[in-house]
């Protein structure tokens, strides 16, 4: 899947108020990667589906809609009985990508600001 620019820009990214929450926000996203690859492989998948509907909801009102709808093709394919690996794997890659990404610019900009 390829990706533009603007699936890793909040749609708040210019909203002073939501600078702090998409901070701590991008700040989280490489925990819930880990536990949601951990739940997958030791076949909790109840519990992945569960978290990534969560992360649905807490993608789209962060802004990121891209990132909302892999968390929502994952969150399916987690639901679907029984659930077929290789339809984790691509979602999971996507994420993985949009995540880093997402914190890698939001690293940048924590170092911009130090003094």
């Amino acid at each position: 899947m390829e990706l533009s620019q603007s699936s890793y820009i909040s749609t708040f990214q210019e909203d002073g108020f939501y600078q702090a929450l998409l901070q701590t926000f991008s700040t989280d996203l490489p925990v819930v990667l880990e536990t949601l690859g951990n739940q997958i492989v030791e076949q909790r998948y109840q519990e992945a589906e569960n978290l990534s509907h969560q992360m649905v909801g807490a993608a789209a009102t962060y802004g990121y809609p891209v990132l909302a709808g892999t968390f929502q093709i994952l969150e399916n394919a987690c639901a679907k009985n029984p659930v077929v690996l290789s339809e984790l794997e691509n979602p999971l890659e996507t994420l993985g990508k949009i995540c880093e990404k997402i914190v890698s610019i939001y690293s940048a900009n924590t170092k911009d600001q130090a003094p």
